[in-house]
């Protein structure tokens, strides 16, 4: 059975970009990022025990009830509170730093 990345365009032309080390490098780094997310909300039963009810699609309220995070003061709710929000800010700053480069380049 042969694999095939047809279904897959963007991944094609990124292994081809990045090369075969970086690339599962990258990969690598994607997945240990999911499984450290992961464990620091099971093992802190984010957000359950910081006051949500939410059973099912819980985003927002993920990030509504963040605060608390930094009100319990721990190593591990510290770093789940920069796990949660590393991403968002993470587009909020390129979203800025494109619109900057774009218009310093206008004048």
């Amino acid at each position: 059975m042969s694999r095939s990345w047809s279904g897959i365009p963007e991944l094609k032309a990124s292994y081809r970009a990045l090369g075969v080390a970086r690339f599962w490098l990258l990969m690598l780094a994607v997945l240990a990022w999911i499984v450290l997310g992961t464990w620091l909300t099971i093992s802190l039963d984010y957000p359950r025990a910081f006051g949500s009810t939410c059973h099912r699609k819980c985003m927002f309220e993920s990030y509504w009830f963040s605060t608390e995070l930094i009100k319990h003061g721990s190593i591990r709710t510290y770093a789940l509170f920069a796990w949660l929000w590393l991403m968002p800010a993470a587009v909020v700053g390129t979203f800025i730093y494109r619109r900057l480069n774009r218009a310093s380049r206008s004048h």
